[in-house]
């Protein structure tokens, strides 16, 4: 499937460059989005969806990105290439590390992201919404801290599973037949219950997971689980949830073949993550974030150490101290982001001015933002390059 993308243009821009897309456009779309209630819909009408400035920001110069669907059966990960254009449907992740994929494909942060997550749908599938599964999830230390050569051994360890992962499943599914990865996961799921006392294979199921690959795909997920406990220095918990024999059932979704054993393993690994992102709290409130991108994550903050390589601020560029609070008021709103644009120390996505204020990012809260910061652009009294991703006052 192809779209039409014209993000980065205005209407004039759109109309004198591709007069042939503004012409199909002008006709099939803005009739519709004229009707639209959502003042970024009506008055964006040539611009696809509505666009995420900040993730376009973080994938611009990847190759690759990470990705979920929102709702599924299993959870697992991928990625896809920077350009397809993920709907509403996947959660995007603008990392491209291949031992972050492997830390987010293992089964402690799979537990993590259900345990956190919602539940949706006639099979009461899990939701990964990303403000709770992935936000305060603590990957281990050695992502962005490697403290010596046995650190760095295994993050390299974890980006060759990583690739071997994202290269086996390719694999896989251009095999004739190959099922979907909803699919695939389920014989995944069914062969470690068989292992672990659940019925065993029938002779046509051993046919087709051998056909499938699906006891090499069993086994380095197996590996990235190993790996990952280790990376965290919970080396105790494998032989409860990962032994010689096979990994565990439960890895991708709950099942009901598991014993009291690995029960309080997988009890276990949750409190030490829970234990864990209440560290990392602590430290990033006394100044201290461990980036997963730096490049793109700490100039948003500005440099908080002797040349840019010391500790940084936690969230976005400064703002005023005192709670501020979202006005009711139009022309009230309009004064309180030009406070908030006026004391940043750098230039503000719309995210970044949302989070000002008190409460959730929801879309609620995003579009009155979006739609001030629009207008203050359009009025002179806002400076924003031309896809809009960050503001700041002209006399910046």
């Amino acid at each position: 499937m192809t779209v039409i993308d014209l993000f980065g243009l205005d209407e004039e821009a759109a109309r004198e460059r591709f007069p042939a897309v503004y012409g199909h456009v002008r006709d099939e779309v803005k009739p519709h989005r004229d009707t639209n209630a959502r003042a970024t819909y009506r008055n964006n009408w040539f611009t696809f969806g509505e666009p995420r400035s900040d993730l376009r920001a973080f994938i611009r110069n990847l190759d690759h990105f990470v990705v979920t669907v929102e709702t599924t059966r299993h959870r697992l990960f991928r990625f896809l290439d920077a350009g397809t254009l993920p709907d509403n449907k996947l959660v995007a992740i603008g990392l491209d590390d291949t031992a972050v994929l492997a830390l987010l494909s293992s089964r402690g942060h799979v537990h993590w992201s259900i345990e956190k997550g919602s539940w949706m749908g006639v099979g009461n599938d899990p939701v990964y919404a990303k403000t709770e599964p992935f936000d305060p999830y603590p990957f281990p230390a050695l992502l962005t801290d490697p403290a010596g050569p046995e650190d760095d051994a295994r993050l390299e360890r974890l980006r060759e599973l990583g690739r071997r992962l994202e290269a086996l499943r390719a694999r896989i599914l251009a095999l004739d037949g190959a099922p979907v990865l909803t699919a695939l996961c389920n014989h995944v799921e069914r062969r470690r219950e068989a292992i672990h006392g659940g019925p065993p294979l029938s002779e046509p199921e051993r046919e087709t997971h051998a056909r499938l690959l699906v006891p090499a795909l069993m086994a380095l997920h197996d590996d990235i689980d190993r790996t990952a406990l280790a990376a965290y220095g919970w080396a105790d918990l494998i032989p409860a949830l990962v032994p010689e024999a096979g990994g565990r059932p439960d890895a991708t979704l709950p099942s009901e073949w598991k014993g009291e054993a690995q029960e309080a393993a997988e009890q276990t690994l949750l409190a030490r993550l829970v234990a864990l992102d209440g560290e990392r709290r602590a430290v990033e409130a006394a100044g201290r974030v461990r980036w997963l991108r730096p490049d793109c994550q700490a100039p948003r903050l500005g440099d908080r150490g002797p040349d840019g390589q010391g500790e940084m601020l936690e969230g976005p560029a400064p703002v005023p101290e005192a709670e501020i609070r979202w006005p009711d008021a139009p022309r009230a709103q309009f004064r309180t982001v030009m406070d908030v644009l006026d004391a940043a120390a750098a230039p503000l996505s719309p995210d970044d001015v949302a989070h000002a204020f008190p409460g959730r990012l929801t879309p609620r809260r995003r579009a009155p933002v979006a739609e001030v910061l629009g207008i203050l652009a359009d009025l002179g009294r806002a400076r924003a390059p031309q896809d809009r991703a960050s503001f700041t006052t002209p006399q910046d």
